[in-house]
Parts: C-alpha cells; sequence; structure tokens
C-alpha cells in the first residue's frame, strides 16, 4: 500500500491513477449483497462475494474450503466457505490489513498490517490472532516457503541501505525475524519456487526482480524487466516466472534457468496480482485499470480470455483443484469467482465385442454377440467399424441381427460385411447384438467361428481360419458332435474378448482345435 495507506497502489512512495477512482467505488459498493450468476460458459464469472471495505490480497487454504481475504479499509481479514460463497467469519487484525499467506498446512494464516507494522498470525482453526509480529515499515506482500519453516515479507519504506527497501524473514516456529534482506525500490511481490531455494521479488520503482538464494537469505541475482513491475508467480515446474508490469500493461516471463526475461505478453490495464493453475497451463492476470482479468495460455504465451469482473481487479487466489478463481475487487468490496474453462478431453472410443458361447459349438446351437462402443472422452467422435463374418458363416448362419441399439450408430450391409458407423456423444455407449446356429458339422468349413471387428483399412481378405495375426478378432470352435461330447466351460477355457482402448487392442481369446472326422 501507498504511503498514504490507501489500497491504490502500486506506487508505494508516490500516487497512483486509479486511487480516486478507487475511493469512489469504494463508497458505491456499500451494502452490495451476494448474487449468484449462473455461467453461460466457462472461464465466466459464477459468483460475486461481498466482503469488507477495500479487499487486497485473497489466499486460499490448502484444502480449498476457505479463503481467506484482507479488507485493508476495515482492518479486517474476512473467511469465505467456498462451498457456499458465504462469509462465515470476520477477523479483526492491525490497522490496513494488506496482504495473507496461508501456511502449507493450513493451520495459519499471516496477515501483514501495513500501518501498524506488524504480522497478526491467525489459527485457522479457531479464527482467532494468536500471535502479532513487529516487522519493517509498511509491511506489503507476504509468502511461505514451501516447507512452511519462513515467511518472507516486504517492507516497502525500510530504507536500511540507501533508498532501497527490504525482505523481512520469519521463522514461523518462533514468529520471530530472524533476518533482514535488502532487496530493490518498492518490492511489493513475492514469491517462491516450488522447491523453496529461490525467492522472485518485484520491485517497482527500481523496474527489476531481486532473486535471493533461501538458503544464504542473500541477493544473488536482480533482472531487469519492463516498467513497474509489481506482482510475480511462479510456474508449478519452476521454470519460468511471471512478473505483471503496469507501467507497460504487460507480463513479462522470466526463464528462471537463465534469469532473463524471454516473452512479454500485453494484458489489460494496470495488472496487478498474477496467479497460475495448479497445472501450469494458465495464468490469471487482475487488471486493476479496466475492470478484468486476462487469462494467458501459459502454452503459447498468448492472452486466451479476458473475463470482466469487478471494480479495480487487484489480486488472484486459485483453487488447489484449479477450478476457481477468486479475484478481489478493491474498488467494489467484493470477491469475483471465476470457473475455470477446462477443456474437454477428446473423443476416446472404447470396443469391447462378446459372445455367450461356453463350449465347442453344438450343431444347431445359437450363439449371441454383443458389440459394446463407448465414448470415454469428452468430445464427440466418429465410429466407423466393419463386422466381417466370412470366418462365421461358413460355419453357422445368421439368425438375428446385426442391429443397433441407438440411431447414434447405424448398421447398414448384407451377406458377410457389415458397417457400424455414425457419432457417439461424450459417454454414449451404443452395442450391436446378432445371433448364428451352428450348422450340422458335415456342412460347416474350418470349424471355426471366427469374428472379425475392424476399421475398414484392416479388413482380413477371404474367411480366416482363425484369429492368428487379426487383433480385433474373437474366435470359438466347433465341436464334432460325433466324437467329441460338450465339455465343462472351466475346460475349454475363458469367455472370449476383443478390448480395444483408444488406439491400443488387448485380446483375450478362447481358441480350442476342431476335432477332424
Amino acid at each position: 500500500m501507498p504511503h498514504n495507506a490507501t489500497l491504490a497502489p502500486p506506487g508505494g512512495k508516490r500516487a497512483h491513477p486509479a486511487t480516486s477512482r478507487f475511493v469512489a467505488a469504494v463508497v458505491a459498493a456499500i451494502g452490495l449483497m451476494l448474487s449468484i450468476v449462473p455461467a453461460a460458459y466457462a472461464d465466466t464469472v459464477t459468483a460475486t462475494i461481498p466482503v469488507g471495505a477495500s479487499p487486497a490480497v485473497v489466499a486460499i487454504t490448502p484444502d480449498g474450503t476457505r479463503a481467506y481475504v484482507a479488507n485493508f479499509a476495515d482492518h479486517s481479514v474476512s473467511v469465505i466457505d467456498t462451498a457456499t460463497g458465504i462469509v462465515t467469519a470476520t477477523i479483526p487484525v492491525g490497522t490496513a490489513p494488506y496482504a495473507v499467506a496461508i501456511s502449507p498446512d493450513g493451520t495459519r494464516a499471516y496477515v501483514t498490517n501495513q500501518v501498524s507494522n506488524t504480522v497478526s498470525v491467525i489459527d485457522t482453526a479457531t479464527n482467532a490472532v494468536t500471535a502479532t509480529i513487529p516487522l519493517g515499515t509498511l509491511p506489503y506482500a507476504v509468502a511461505i516457503t514451501p516447507d512452511g519453516t519462513r515467511a518472507y515479507v516486504t517492507n516497502i519504506a525500510d530504507h536500511t541501505v540507501s533508498a532501497i527497501d527490504t525482505v523481512s524473514v520469519i521463522d514461523t516456529a518462533t514468529n520471530a525475524v530472524t533476518t533482514t534482506i535488502p532487496v530493490g525500490t518498492d518490492a511489493y511481490g513475492v514469491a517462491f519456487t516450488p522447491d523453496g531455494t529461490r525467492a522472485y521479488i518485484a520491485n517497482w520503482t527500481s523496474n527489476s526482480v531481486s532473486v535471493i538464494d533461501t538458503a544464504t537469505n542473500a541477493v544473488t541475482t536482480t533482472i531487469p524487466v519492463a516498467t513497474n513491475p509489481f506482482g510475480v508467480a511462479v510456474s508449478p515446474d519452476g521454470t519460468r516466472a511471471y512478473v505483471t508490469t503496469g507501467g507497460d500493461n504487460a507480463v513479462s516471463v522470466i526463464d528462471t534457468a537463465t534469469g532473463t526475461v524471454t516473452a512479454t505478453i500485453p494484458v489489460g490495464t494496470l495488472p496487478y496480482g498474477v496467479k497460475i493453475t495448479p497445472d501450469g497451463t494458465r495464468a490469471y492476470v487482475a487488471n486493476g485499470g479496466d475492470g478484468t482479468v486476462s487469462v494467458i495460455d501459459t502454452a503459447t504465451g498468448t492472452v486466451a480470455a479476458t473475463v470482466p469482473v469487478g471494480a479495480n481487479p487487484y489480486r488472484v487466489a486459485i483453487t488447489p483443484d484449479g477450478t476457481h478463481v477468486y479475484v478481489t475487487n478493491a474498488g467494489g468490496g467484493t470477491v469475483s469467482v471465476i470457473a475455470v474453462e477446462k477443456p474437454a478431453t477428446p473423443g476416446e472410443l472404447k470396443v469391447t465385442h462378446t459372445s455367450d458361447a461356453v463350449g465347442p459349438i453344438q450343431d444347431g446351437q445359437v450363439v449371441n454377440y454383443t458389440v459394446t462402443l463407448t465414448n470415454t472422452g469428452g468430445q464427440p467422435i466418429p465410429v466407423d467399424r466393419v463386422l466381417a463374418l466370412a470366418g462365421v458363416l461358413d460355419d453357422a448362419d445368421l439368425v438375428s441381427g446385426p442391429t443397433s441399439s441407438d440411431g447414434a450408430l447405424v448398421v447398414n450391409g448384407a451377406g458377410d460385411l457389415f458397417g457400424i458407423n455414425g457419432t457417439l456423444a461424450p459417454g454414449q455407449t451404443v452395442t450391436v447384438v446378432y445371433s448364428v446356429s451352428a450348422k450340422p458339422y458335415a456342412d460347416q468349413g474350418d470349424h471355426n467361428l471366427v469374428a472379425v471387428l475392424a476399421d475398414p483399412a484392416n479388413l482380413p481378405a477371404g474367411v480366416p481360419g482363425s484369429c492368428t495375426g487379426l487383433g480385433d478378432c474373437l474366435e470359438v470352435a466347433t465341436a464334432d458332435t460325433a466324437a467329441v461330447p460338450m465339455v465343462n466351460p472351466a475346460v475349454a477355457g475363458v469367455a472370449a474378448a476383443v478390448v480395444l482402448a483408444g488406439g491400443g487392442v488387448f485380446m483375450f481369446a478362447r481358441r480350442r482345435k476342431s476335432t477332424t472326422a
């Protein structure tokens, strides 16, 4: 926060153009009620939750059940039940609370109080303040190391060395400050690499990012970035740091291995907070100047969507499962909840082909076959299969079918070739059934029923005598009724089935050599 204790940074030592708009919006926002808005499509606001005045930073517990919001002008922290969107507690803290961070085990919340120059420690089980830690001048951002042992707090008016600011390191076991690290000027943002070995500090006025080695608590690198860096987030794999630059309305992408800026992504006006989804595919940026959130596709380095939210969106938090984004609207006294777009998984076809045959087939015995086709993916999928029965109909007669259980798939054909075509919706299952009756043994061909379900391009030529070399195949032998008695199914073998999952084929086949007369 700036020195005049208003929530209109960044610019700790200087006025920011958003200040007047922010104050007016805070006044206008008094009395707002909770409103739930049905989502017409993904990546849209599904809830707007009123909290305290001038909400700044929001943090979500590791189990995703609660969001903690620092209300700068109310000197309090609101606790939101993420399942209901209701504020279940309001916790008094110090004067002008700005940032909040949750310990990795979810038991404590750390809140920076700018005017009090302290950090309040909240027990999340009781939502009571259990400790107050004195710090440097105007403590601003706070982040907890991944192992939970330390909290790093930026102090934006703590000029211990020249005109630069500092980072205080708190031992979370003792709640004592163990060291103070000089960084750049107006140190607004702080974030750790996933392994906790480095901390990245965004220095607004210095136009730089300080990299701290957390083992030595020394700055090892200072990376020049674009104008007025504010928020910083590190990708889940630790390879990139994303830094909002308010003076350029952009996000700088830093390669953490080389310490260089590899891309600059234009976003909305006055970008403040930034967070990355747990899967690393998207970065969400709060644009305080235009009331939107930019959604960056991290694979392409482009803005994939722009989501309107409330007045002066400021900071961002993402649920651990990556399904929802919480955005504080500093000028509206609210928190917007965005449902994250999850691209549907591609259609994936699973096919099973089974029969009820239990032993060597006797003369006149009816064998019933079932082809089951299921789309296990999230998008429609076309089906193009051929049922080749030449290896069956030389030994048996078709007595019914093939017929489809649903018009989504149509069976066409005659003789010994039948096409199965159509489109399956996500999650849809359709069966195709047919039955044959075994001919008298003397009238049979090779005494082996070989049914092939295949892609049209992979059809076998002629009459296959067995499933050898045919992956999409179902094989059942017939019996010499004059020489071979019925056998116990357990002796004859297991039920035949062919399972096709995606591009892979798994075959389980019962095969019995026929007995010749």
